[in-house]
This record gives C-alpha cells, sequence and structure tokens, in this order.
C-alpha cells in the first residue's frame, strides 16, 4: 500500500501519540502498536524518507501528536525521532 501511495505522489498524515509502546497502547487502548511500527518500516521501505536540497527539508510526511498528561514528557522524543527522518511533527492540544 505504501508504494502505490506513494508513485500515486500522495502526502500522509500519520497520527502518533507516543513512541513509547506502553505509552502508545494506553492512548490507543489497544495493543497496535507493533502494527503502528510496521507501517512506519514500510513506508521507509517505500522511499517516503524527507530529503534536504540546498538548506530546505522536503517531505511528503507529517506526524501529529495530540498532547496529553501520559505523552507530554516525551515530545521531544517523539520530534526528534521523526525529524532524523525528515518527516515534520505538529502537536496539537486536545479538542474540548
Amino acid at each position: 500500500m505504501a508504494n502505490f501511495f506513494f508513485q500515486s505522489d500522495v502526502s500522509l498524515m500519520i497520527s502518533c501519540d507516543s513512541i513509547n509502546e506502553n505509552n502508545y497502547n494506553t492512548i490507543v487502548r489497544n495493543k497496535s502498536f507493533n502494527i503502528f511500527q510496521e507501517a512506519l518500516e514500510n513506508l521507509l521501505k517505500n522511499q517516503y524518507m524527507g530529503i534536504v536540497q540546498d538548506g530546505t527539508v522536503y517531505t511528503r510526511v507529517a506526524i501529529s501528536t495530540v498532547i496529553s498528561k501520559v505523552n507530554v514528557n516525551e515530545l521531544q522524543e517523539i520530534a526528534t525521532y521523526f525529524h532524523k527522518l525528515n518527516w515534520q511533527y505538529i502537536c496539537k492540544f486536545p479538542s474540548l
């Protein structure tokens, strides 16, 4: 599926509220962290890495995190992880 998206010139917005397995499973309320990790690996295998050209980052992936009590202390770690892939990282407050 990732290859199809890439070949179709699709950009992706992906929700990721934690990169810590316990926190992720607590927030998402199921044991799907391994599935999420497999999906990320599939994207990387299909060239979904941002590139840097003349000092500008070009990316087709944005990661979105809803800030919560469970993940607030790992926001910098999440940002660092995804910035190393040259992906955009966005944090947002929960909807009221």
